[in-house]
């Protein structure tokens, strides 16, 4: 992870007691999602197992807002839906996005940036983007492997 200097580091935390945070360094809190056909699924079954999954309830604003520079990079947007539409609050609450923020996460699960402010961030998005993640991206196609696809061994 790359420290930005705009969150700050990870708050310490008691082993004995867990704090969700989608703080930067965090691992990304367990919630369901509605998956659109009246059931649901844990938000962690949504994470891409390559490139980096951009989570939000605004995905309209945040694809029309995306900068060209990005466009190689593996980033997959997932529009976050409550089981229920009174569970919405307390899901963006839980994700500390607000109704316009977004929360990046990377394979593994954890958290690398998030917005509290909706696109007035994309500037420090794709900043973050292209320093943290677009070099690790090349490093994998000029070594021949498509940062876009994981291939997953057969026992």
């Amino acid at each position: 992870l790359i420290d930005t200097g705009v969150e700050g580091p990870c708050p310490d935390g008691d082993v004995s007691f867990y704090v969700p945070t989608t703080h930067p360094g965090a691992r990304l809190p367990h919630t369901v999602v509605g998956d659109g056909l009246g059931g649901v699924r844990p938000l962690h079954d949504l994470i891409r197992l390559t490139g980096l999954t951009l989570f939000t309830g605004d995905p309209q604003t945040w694809a029309a807002s995306m900068p060209p520079s990005l466009g190689d990079l593996p980033i997959a947007m997932t529009v976050l839906s409550p089981p229920d539409p009174d569970g919405r609050s307390a899901m963006l609450d839980l994700l500390e996005i607000g109704e316009r923020g977004a929360v990046v996460v990377r394979p593994d699960g954890h958290v690398v940036w998030r917005s509290h402010t909706g696109v007035d961030a994309v500037d420090q998005f794709e900043a973050f983007v292209l320093s943290a993640w677009a070099p690790l991206s090349r490093v994998r196609a000029e070594a021949g492997q498509n940062p876009h696809y994981r291939h997953q061994e057969q026992s």
